[in-house]
């Protein structure tokens, strides 16, 4: 064979097969099959959730370092900064350590994946941000009714507290503890159930609003313990309308005003 494998044997075996060449004819040796290891087409499925699990864990860490950090990771108020956030993050996912004993895994955080997690979450997130529809067991003469957004399933109970303020203006609660309060009509996403995903969206402040809506001629007291999350709504529904909510105002604590006690021409200054 003249140190040759015979053509017919080399042409079966294709690509796969080491091609030797006579020495001396000018062509590169050739590379054992060994040393190029390729990246599998198919990634076992340990690989791939280790690197979807560093993606996931060092946005979370991203998050966590810039303002309004209970705000929820895929607001989309966050979109705004897509283009950055894909660098940033495929930087900080590949500095990871779980990486340096995984070499497959390593080869999957590429900024194409980056773009994929982020672009896809936050399009997931936006589906679900805009359904309008708000679900409610309201009817005039109750003394507590629950309304929830459809699409989420986040929800909140409004509940006479048999009390009125200082002049006779009757005095309500929110619970939105989401065990606490039972879903009504169709609840969720039809890939999430669990409106605990959805929270730090925006979606409660609008069912606050909703429920504040449906009665009119009350005022809202906080309730008694309130989340960090319901705290952020309470602020920002305080600002807006300082005399109908109740909420840890900075203001209003400088200046003496007992919430329950006051009138709304103390509020007229509030910013």
């Amino acid at each position: 064979m003249d140190g040759l494998v015979p053509k017919r044997l080399r042409d079966s075996l294709g690509r796969l097969t080491t091609r030797w060449v006579r020495p001396g004819r000018g062509t590169a040796p050739a590379v054992r099959p060994e040393a190029v290891a390729p990246v599998p087409a198919v990634v076992d499925e340990r690989t791939g959730r280790l690197a979807h699990q560093v993606i996931s864990d060092s946005y979370s860490a991203i998050i966590a370092e810039r303002p309004n950090p209970l705000r929820h990771r895929f607001h989309p108020s966050r979109a705004e900064t897509l283009e950055a956030d894909i660098e940033l993050l495929t930087d900080r996912a590949r500095s990871d350590t779980r990486l340096m004993h995984d070499r497959r895994a390593a080869e999957l955080v590429t900024a194409a994946r980056v773009r994929a997690y982020l672009e896809g979450n936050h399009a997931r997130r936006a589906r679900v941000v805009s359904d309008p529809v708000l679900l409610n067991n309201a009817h005039s003469a109750s003394f507590t009714f629950t309304v929830q957004h459809r699409a989420s399933g986040i929800r909140a109970r409004f509940e006479d507290g048999a009390e009125n303020d200082a002049h006779g203006v009757p005095l309500w609660t929110v619970y939105s503890k989401q065990h606490d309060v039972p879903g009504i009509g169709e609840q969720g996403d039809p890939d999430d159930h669990d409106a605990m995903e959805w929270r730090g969206l925006g979606i409660g402040t609008r069912v606050y609003e909703e429920g504040a809506r449906l009665r009119p001629d009350v005022r809202w007291r906080n309730g008694s313990p309130v989340s960090a999350e319901a705290q952020g709504v309470r602020r920002k529904l305080h600002a807006s309308d300082p005399y109908r909510w109740q909420g840890r105002c900075d203001w209003c604590e400088q200046r003496g005003i007992d919430w329950m006690g006051a009138e709304p021409s103390d509020f007229a200054d509030h910013p």
